[in-house]
C-alpha cells in the first residue's frame, strides 16, 4: 500500500476534523485564519489534509469520501510528499 493525501475543503472543519480523528486517520492542518473583528479570535480554515494509506488514489479519496460526507470537496489526491 501507499500513502496519499487527500485534501478535503469544507464549510464544517471542526467536525470534519473530529470525523478523521475518530476513525484514526493522520492529518495536515488544518491552517488557522480569519480574525475576527467580535474578538472571536482565530478559527479553523476550511481545508485539512488527510494522509492514508491505500491502494490508489481512487481508493483513498472512497475512504475519505466515506469519513467525512457528500458535503466536502475533495482532491487532487496525490502521492504524500508530492511537491505541490
Amino acid at each position: 500500500m501507499s500513502r496519499f493525501s487527500v485534501p478535503v475543503t469544507t464549510k464544517a472543519p471542526e467536525e470534519t476534523c473530529k470525523a478523521l480523528d475518530a476513525a484514526g486517520v493522520p492529518k495536515v492542518g488544518p491552517t488557522f485564519s480569519r480574525y475576527t473583528a467580535s474578538n472571536d479570535g482565530w478559527r479553523i480554515g476550511p481545508r485539512v489534509t488527510p494522509v492514508i494509506e491505500a491502494e490508489n488514489a481512487e481508493a483513498a479519496e472512497a475512504r475519505i469520501r466515506d469519513i467525512v460526507g457528500g458535503e466536502c470537496e475533495i482532491g487532487p489526491v496525490r502521492p504524500f510528499g508530492a511537491d505541490d
